[in-house]
């Protein structure tokens, strides 16, 4: 899901997604918001926030393995639109 809102040169963008329906061991869930400023013809300077959580558990070469982390922090770059 996503949605954004656009004001003159500032552009907001805010998603969402959720991965892993109906699979109880393989799912994902990342959040993000990011505030964009346009620069040039293509590119913005970007900053936000990204939250993203992960629990999968499987198997692989006979080898049972488990992998549950968050990773959440702020995010600063530069865009570009083509």
């Amino acid at each position: 899901m996503k949605n954004q809102f656009t004001f003159e040169r500032w552009l907001i963008v805010l998603q969402a997604d959720y991965g892993g329906y109906f699979v109880e061991a393989k799912n994902s869930i990342q959040l993000s918001s990011f505030f964009y400023y346009r620069i040039g013809k293509i590119t913005s300077f970007k900053f936000g926030w990204n939250h993203f959580y992960i629990n999968h558990k499987g198997s692989f070469s006979k080898e049972d393995y488990k992998i549950k982390t968050t990773l959440s922090g702020p995010t600063i770059g530069i865009a570009f639109h083509l």
